[in-house]
């Protein structure tokens, strides 16, 4: 690479770099400062470099920099969109109505010396959407603790038979239970309670209508 000397301004110049230890002897660029080894023509010191600008180099960084802007602002935009989505749905939709159980059981059946009693929404089942209550109660009124509860619902039709089964939970009161039924279909229904537990095992059939 070829470099000359100017002895009147003390700068010299290797391609595109113009090196002198005379800060007023250089304009425009960007000043860098290298010891004098790290220019050929001079050793020992420091001198003043300059860079000129290159145009095609400043077109290409214009250029990439909003790209850049682009790829850090686009995932804090969904991430923004997301929530905002969220809140919008957690404030303007109202949370699904509370279902109201009866206070009169629509059904009752002798189970051992219990008492079982059944309570829903109304007075009868639905085809769907069915929160079922059952609770255990001795002959003096007292709720009992049954241990493990089934019910079933069978539907008996000429050549087939329907079923529905819900999954019994014990609730926070002992001898109170709960589940889910939903049997699909309206008419005379067959439901099977079984018991399994402190008071032994047993087993209680009886009509409930589905309307």
């Amino acid at each position: 690479m070829a470099a000359w000397f100017s002895r009147s301004v003390g700068r010299d110049q290797i391609g595109g770099v113009v090196c002198s230890t005379d800060r007023t002897a250089l304009r425009g660029g960007k000043e860098l400062i290298w010891p004098i080894l790290a220019c050929p023509a001079r050793l020992g010191g420091n001198i003043i470099c300059r860079v000129a600008n290159n145009p095609s180099t400043d077109k290409k960084r214009f250029g990439v920099r909003p790209l850049l802007y682009l790829f850090y602002a686009v995932p804090l935009l969904i991430v923004l969109g997301v929530c905002g989505y969220l809140a919008y749905n957690r404030l303007a939709h109202k949370p699904a109505p509370v279902r109201e159980i009866s206070a009169k059981p629509f059904a009752t059946v002798k189970i051992n010396d219990l008492t079982a009693n059944l309570f829903t929404q109304g007075a009868a089942l639905q085809p769907s959407g069915n929160d079922l209550f059952i609770e255990f109660r001795d002959p003096h009124g007292k709720l009992v603790d049954t241990g493990e509860v089934s019910f079933e619902l069978d539907l008996h039709m000429p050549g087939m038979v329907m079923h529905s089964i819900g999954k019994v939970l014990p609730t926070s009161t002992p001898g109170q239970y709960r589940t889910t039924v939903e049997p699909q279909m309206a008419g005379q229904w067959t439901a099977k309670i079984t018991i399994s537990g402190p008071q032994g095992k047993a087993e209680a059939n009886l009509p409930v209508k589905v309307m």
